[in-house]
């Protein structure tokens, strides 16, 4: 009797490896294990492929080789542990483990980044720049508000309603919808990285370090993104931590007292930003 759990930790050693010792004791006498190889090359033209898709723009910036050796870095450390590749490489992709030492692929960038530079410096010179951490960054939060879905969005006739009624608005329990995605980046890179994106344009990155901050969110089915000023950040970065507006009110109007809160509301209900909780 073949021992399902011996026989999946082997396979799983091999795909991973490459060495099929200890899946010749599941073959027949004449049986060659190197039609496992077809498994093998699959299962990493997968991978590769999930990971090219996720992470479109470094595609651009990268040559095919550059990425494919980063790619097979990652899949030999972290192989996918869900059922579809949708989102593999993703910080999404990990939150239902319970296992701490998974990386997702930026932070997989970035520790490498650290502990091998010299190493790199010779290998992969591109590694070396800091700005291509923030472009996997910002690959991922695109992504991910993708895959999101807004439930219960305020809109401006809601909002004109609840007044006509003489509802009070600070009353409203109002929050953002489900697709926001904030992102911190160390350069000021977004330009940057909606031309790699979207138009496949390869160009020189900022190496100067400049903290910016961007808004990922969902409209009409469709992935918006903003950079975003200080006083906003702040207004955004409080309202997902508290899950109430007034809090974010408050802490952006203590940075700047004559911080137009109307007109930030009115931004918030054109860009369908708001929803109403269950």
């Amino acid at each position: 009797m073949i021992d399902q759990n011996e026989f999946i930790q082997a396979f799983s050693h091999y795909m991973r490896s490459g060495d099929d010792s200890a899946l010749k004791g599941f073959l027949g006498e004449l049986e060659n294990p190197a039609f496992l190889r077809i498994y093998r090359n699959g299962f990493y033209k997968a991978c590769i492929s999930a990971l090219k898709a996720n992470f479109i723009s470094l595609t651009s910036f990268l040559e095919d080789a550059e990425f494919n050796q980063i790619a097979t870095q990652y899949i030999n450390r972290y192989p996918p542990v869900q059922a579809t590749l949708v989102a593999y490489g993703m910080d999404e992709s990990l939150h239902d483990r319970v296992d701490d030492c998974l990386l997702s692929f930026p932070d997989f960038i970035k520790q490498i980044r650290e502990r091998s530079q010299t190493l790199l410096s010779e290998l992969l010179p591109k590694l070396i720049a800091e700005p291509l951490i923030d472009i996997a960054l910002l690959d991922q939060a695109w992504f991910s508000t993708l895959n999101r879905v807004n439930r219960n969005v305020v809109g401006l006739s809601q909002v004109q309603t609840m007044l006509a009624q003489g509802q009070d608005l600070s009353l409203i329990p109002f929050n953002l919808v489900e697709s926001v995605t904030l992102v911190e980046i160390q350069h000021d890179l977004f330009n940057h990285w909606q031309k790699l994106r979207f138009a496949d344009e390869v160009i020189e990155l900022p190496t100067e370090k400049v903290i910016c901050h961007v808004l990922f969110w969902q409209y009409q089915g469709e992935v918006q993104a903003k950079l975003l000023s200080p006083i906003e950040w702040h207004f955004y970065n409080t309202f997902l931590e508290s899950k109430v507006m007034g809090n974010a009110l408050e802490a952006a109007s203590q940075l700047d007292a004559d911080f137009d809160i109307s007109a930030l509301f009115a931004d918030l209900l054109n860009a369908s930003l708001l929803k109403l909780e269950d």
